[in-house]
């Protein structure tokens, strides 16, 4: 390939990156996965010319074509990161966002939350990894604390007002929560 169709293919490439990684909330940047996009054409030179040719003749459906390629990596970013050492992504408003949008219920109860009470404006956004998360740090939890994190959602219209276990309780489950979904599987 000439150094025109390697240019072509890595704008191309840059395109599909910027793309998906609007769709990651800025959690993962485009340069983090543009180049590991064109690691995969590197890798092969034959895979190389056939998107560049998809590239020139339909533009549109190679674009998807990327974009998928750039979520499926954008997915592995993300694993990873979840799986290192420093992987404390978690703080207390998170954990806060999600209990108070209902996502500690059960599926079939999600949508019976009151909708004046959720705090997520967009809840496609919460990924899938986070609700597993919250669900897994949750079974974590001593008795005590799962009380008092149940007190929340016993009493959904008078949530931190008027919740029957010390407020001082709540905050404290909250905290052990947020621990327990910032620590590795």
């Amino acid at each position: 390939m000439s150094p025109d169709q390697w240019d072509t293919l890595y704008e191309a490439a840059g395109d599909a990156a910027a793309r998906v990684s609007r769709t990651w909330y800025g959690t993962i940047r485009a340069d983090e996965i543009a180049p590991a996009i064109m690691d995969t054409y590197l890798a092969s030179e034959a895979a190389a010319e056939r998107m560049h040719a998809a590239l020139t003749s339909d533009r549109p459906t190679a674009l998807r074509a990327l974009a998928r390629r750039a979520e499926a990596i954008a997915r592995r970013v993300d694993a990873d990161r979840r799986l290192g050492p420093a992987a404390a992504t978690y703080q207390p408003i998170d954990v806060w966002c999600l209990l108070e949008s209902g996502y500690l219920l059960p599926t079939e109860e999600q949508g019976q939350q009151p909708k004046a009470h959720r705090d997520y404006r967009n809840p496609d956004s919460v990924s899938l990894a986070d609700k597993a998360d919250l669900a897994r740090g949750f079974r974590r939890l001593s008795a005590e604390h799962q009380l008092a994190l149940g007190a929340l959602y016993r009493w959904p219209d008078q949530r931190r007002r008027h919740a029957r276990v010390p407020w001082a309780r709540v905050t404290e489950a909250v905290s052990a929560l947020t621990a327990a979904m910032n620590t590795n599987h």
